[in-house]
């Protein structure tokens, strides 16, 4: 579902607005695979953002800038009938990067900007602290407003069982609105995790009774796994990262060609993640956020899930999303020339090297 485009829009043709977003590769260039404090000062953005905020910007709390009135674009949840913001907020190591005071009015921005999907993990941030964050400041201010959704990190029953204890109590919920087995691999024994007293029954043992809504799992690099899964399982969700450079390009994950149609098929809610993560920037091989954030909302898929440690990223991205009252996707021209830009690539990003965890 669409917005209607405003009058000011109406003769914006579609060219322009992709020349519209290629303009702001200098808003979002930040989606590194390390925290900026460690790189140094950044040509387009400026200083290093630092982990924690000087005390006056603390004391100072930015203040939301954004209408309580938003239209934000909704889609539907696969087969749940869920409306979901198509833009989702991360809350994983982009987000943990924020300060205090500033993780705060991201929060405050999100909310007031349309979003209404919040991801976080017990694994993100040191001692549980993204949910943590969640649960003080979202569940506390905007609990009616909002969809929580964390992950399960065990595949063992018993163990996992205690982990969405305490993510009940680290999210100030009674009900969590999505839960998800948290990235899995090849090396997952899906026959046990799908099993009688299996982690799988677990999970929707707790949708029956009510204390969570909606069900599913990540997966980041296998689609045979997240095809198996989905055919067997029948999720109502599935987080799986898809992007630009992913289609056809090894060794980027294709979950585009073999696995995203199948899925959606059974009725599963699809929400992508790393759609820019490591690939925004102005060189060779990389693309603008616009780019990225268009090629995957031209797939239909529910909603993108982007982290972002900066203001300045959060509030250019919900301009993006607003600016979906455009209608067209994009055509084989422009796919084609974000394909040989992609093909420009040399390098891999942060999260298909080794050793790259999650969060």
């Amino acid at each position: 579902m669409r917005k209607k485009i405003p009058a000011k829009d109406k003769n914006l043709d579609r060219r322009s607005f992709l020349a519209t977003l290629g303009a702001g590769v200098a808003g979002c260039l930040s989606f590194s695979c390390s925290p900026r404090e460690n790189h140094g000062t950044d040509p387009l953005l400026g200083p290093p953002l630092q982990g924690t905020d000087p005390p006056a910007a603390a004391a100072t709390r930015r203040q939301p800038a954004l209408s309580s009135t938003s239209d934000m674009p909704m889609r539907i949840l696969g087969d749940t009938g869920q409306e979901v913001s198509i833009l989702a907020f991360g809350g994983g190591s982009r987000f943990m990067v924020l300060g205090e005071g500033n993780w705060q009015a991201a929060l405050d921005n999100a909310v007031l900007g349309g979003i209404n999907l919040f991801d976080t993990a017990p694994s993100y941030g040191d001692d549980q602290e993204s949910e943590k964050r969640f649960g003080r400041h979202l569940s506390e201010n905007y609990r009616d407003r909002i969809l929580l959704s964390t992950k399960v990190e065990s595949r063992d029953p018993a163990i996992a069982a205690a982990e969405i204890e305490q993510s009940f109590e680290n999210l100030h919920t009674e009900v969590i609105d999505l839960l998800q087995i948290h990235g899995l691999e090849p090396t997952d024994n899906l026959d046990w995790i799908l099993g009688e007293n299996g982690l799988w029954e677990l999970m929707t043992r707790l949708k029956e009774e009510g204390r969570v809504r909606f069900i599913g799992a990540s997966v980041m690099y296998s689609p045979e796994v997240a095809l198996r899964f989905a055919g067997q399982a029948r999720p109502d969700v599935m987080l799986l990262a898809i992007n630009a450079f992913s289609k056809g390009f090894t060794p980027y994950p294709d979950f585009e060609d073999s696995a995203l149609q199948e899925i959606r098929g059974l009725g599963v809610g699809v929400l992508t993640m790393k759609a820019m993560r490591d690939l925004v920037g102005t060189g060779s091989g990389r693309l603008s956020a616009g780019q990225l954030l268009q090629y995957n909302w031209d797939l239909d898929v529910s909603t993108v899930l982007v982290g972002h440690e900066r203001l300045s990223e959060l509030d250019f991205n919900l301009e993006l999303a607003g600016a979906q009252e455009i209608p067209t996707a994009l055509d084989p021209e422009e796919l084609a020339w974000i394909r040989r830009r992609a093909q420009g690539r040399k390098d891999l990003p942060c999260w298909l090297q080794p050793g790259y965890v999650d969060g």
